[in-house]
C-alpha cells in the first residue's frame, strides 16, 4: 500500500509547485495504480491507457523483480502541426524497500515518440557510471513524498554501489591503463634503441651533417663559398640561415652543431601494432604536431577558429595514430637486420582536410594559411628520422612505388605520392636499392654519416 507520506515542511502551494506529474505514488499497490490512472486521465478522452494494461505492467514489474517498467508508447508523426498528448505510466525501483509510480499525460512533439519520465535503463538506479544523474531524476518526481529515512536509504544504496562497484572498477581500469602505459613505454624504449628521437628541422639536420663532414676532414670551420660549392642544395634552401651564422665569411663546426630548431612543430612518439604494416612487428609512430597554429587560429577570425575545430574534431574521430594537434605522422619499421629506420607510411589527415576546405570560399584564406604554415611537416619529420638513424647507427629509408604497389594501405593518389614520398626522396638524396625481404626496391640513404642529404645528386628521385 502507498506510504501516503508528504514532507511536513511543504505547504499545499509548495506541493503544487514541486509536483511535475499528475500523479506520483511511493510504494504503490494494484489499487493505487488504478487510482493514479483515474486521476491522470480525468477529463481526457484520447490516447488513454486501459486498466488491464496498467495492472499488467504493474504485475510484470512485481513478479519479474524489474528495475523499471513503462507503458504508453505514442508517436506524433512529423506531418502533424500540433503536439500529441497521451497517458504514460512508469513504475521504478529505488531500493529493495522503495518503489515509485508515475502516471501522467505526456505531450509529444511532432516527429517524436513518448518516453519514460525517468531514464533508469534496464539495470536500474545502481548501474552505469553516473548513478547520481539518475538520482536527480528520481528526486525531481519523488522528493516531496520521501521521508528523511527514505532518502538516507536511497543515498546509502548508491554509496554502497559506488564503493563496491564503481571504485573497484575504476581501480581496475586505472591498473589496466597503467599496465598498458608501461607496456607502451617498454615497447618505445625497445624501438628507440635507447636513444629517444628529438625533433630536428631540415636546417638543423643539414647543419649537423655539414659539421660532421667538415670535422671528419680535420677542419674546424668552413667558408660560405665552400658551403655553396660542396653542399649546393642546402646552401640554396637555407641561404638566409647560413648568412646569419657567418663570421668573417666562415661558419665554425661548433656553431653548426649549436644550430637550433626555430619552428612551431614538435613530435610525439607512440607505437602501432594494428593492421597496415609492411612486416608483422610493432612500429614506431612519430606524430608531428603544431599546437601554436591552433592557438593562433582560435584567437583569429571566425573562419580560422571553425577550421581549427573541424580539424581537431576529425582527429578525435579518426582511427589513425594521431591526436587533435597532429599535423601528420610517420609509421616507422625498425629493421635490425639491415639497420634501417624504414618509413612505412607518411600521412596527414589535417592537411587533407585543410586542402578540402581551401576550395570552400568561406574557409579558403584560413585553409591556405594552414597549408602554408604546415607544408614542411613531412620533410622535418624525415629530417628527424634521418638524424635519429645516425644517432643509433642506422640508415633512414622509405617506400618506392615498386615496394608499395602491392600494399593496400599505400596511397594510390599521384598528388599524395609526389607531395610526400617524392619530395622526401628528392630533398634527402635517397638512392633506390634492393634489399632481401622487401617487396621491391626501396629508397635508402646509403651513408647515414655523410652529407648525402645535402648534395644535388637526385638520381631518379621522382620515380
Amino acid at each position: 500500500m502507498a506510504s501516503g507520506y508528504t514532507r511536513p515542511e511543504l505547504t499545499k502551494a509548495d506541493l503544487r509547485a514541486f509536483q511535475v506529474a499528475r500523479c506520483v505514488v511511493v510504494n504503490p499497490d494494484r489499487t493505487d495504480v488504478l487510482k493514479a490512472l483515474t486521476t491522470a486521465e480525468k477529463g481526457c478522452k484520447r490516447n488513454r491507457l486501459s486498466q488491464d494494461a496498467a495492472l499488467s505492467a504493474y504485475d510484470q514489474f512485481v513478479s519479474g523483480n524489474l528495475q523499471s517498467v513503462f507503458i504508453g508508447d505514442y508517436e506524433c508523426e512529423a506531418r502533424m502541426r500540433y503536439p500529441l498528448q497521451g497517458t504514460v505510466l512508469q513504475v521504478v525501483r529505488m531500493t529493495d524497500n522503495l518503489t515509485g509510480l508515475i502516471c501522467d499525460r505526456q505531450q509529444i512533439q511532432p516527429g517524436c515518440h513518448s518516453r519514460p519520465p525517468i531514464n533508469l535503463g534496464a539495470e536500474g538506479l545502481c548501474s552505469g557510471r553516473s548513478p547520481g544523474t539518475k538520482l536527480k531524476q528520481l528526486l525531481v518526481y519523488f522528493w516531496p513524498f520521501l521521508s528523511d529515512a527514505d532518502l538516507d536509504e536511497i543515498h546509502n544504496t548508491i554509496a554502497v554501489y559506488v564503493m563496491c562497484t564503481l571504485v573497484s572498477a575504476r581501480k581496475e581500469a586505472e591498473a589496466r591503463q597503467q599496465a598498458e602505459l608501461l607496456q607502451r613505454k617498454s615497447a618505445l624504449e625497445t624501438l628507440c634503441k635507447g636513444v629517444k628521437p628529438t625533433y630536428t628541422s631540415q636546417f638543423v639536420q643539414a647543419c649537423t651533417a655539414i659539421a660532421s663532414d667538415v670535422a671528419g676532414q680535420g677542419a674546424s670551420e668552413i667558408r660560405w663559398r665552400d658551403i655553396k660549392r660542396r653542399y649546393p642544395a642546402a646552401a640554396s634552401r637555407f641561404k638566409t640561415h647560413f648568412l646569419a651564422m657567418l663570421v668573417n665569411g666562415s661558419v665554425s663546426v661548433e656553431l653548426l652543431r649549436l644550430a637550433t630548431n626555430k619552428t612551431d612543430f614538435d613530435i610525439r612518439l607512440t607505437t602501432w601494432q594494428g593492421e597496415m604494416r609492411i612486416f608483422n612487428v610493432p612500429q614506431l609512430v612519430m606524430q608531428v604536431r603544431n599546437i601554436p597554429i591552433h592557438h593562433r587560429f582560435k584567437a583569429g577570425s571566425l573562419w580560422h577558429s571553425e577550421l581549427s575545430e573541424f580539424i581537431k574534431a576529425e582527429a578525435k574521430k579518426s582511427c589513425h595514430p594521431s591526436t587533435e594537434n597532429t599535423v601528420g605522422w610517420l609509421r616507422i619499421h625498425i629493421d635490425d637486420e639491415n639497420k634501417l629506420c624504414f618509413v612505412d607510411e607518411v600521412q596527414s589527415d589535417a592537411m587533407e582536410l585543410a586542402l578540402t576546405h581551401s576550395k570552400n570560399p568561406r574557409y579558403e584564406l584560413a585553409a591556405k594559411e594552414f597549408l602554408r604554415d604546415c607544408s614542411s611537416w613531412h620533410l622535418d619529420a624525415f629530417a628527424t628520422v634521418f638524424q635519429w638513424a645516425q644517432d643509433i647507427g642506422y640508415r633512414p629509408a622509405i617506400h618506392s612505388r615498386q615496394s608499395a604497389i602491392d600494399k593496400e594501405y599505400m596511397t594510390r593518389s599521384e598528388r599524395k605520392w609526389v607531395t610526400y614520398y617524392g619530395t622526401i626522396v628528392k630533398q634527402f638524396g635517397l638512392q633506390e636499392v634492393e634489399l632481401q625481404g622487401y617487396p621491391g626496391k626501396i629508397w635508402v640513404a646509403e651513408h647515414a654519416d655523410s652529407a648525402i642529404a645535402l648534395n644535388t645528386d637526385m638520381r631518379g628521385a621522382g620515380n
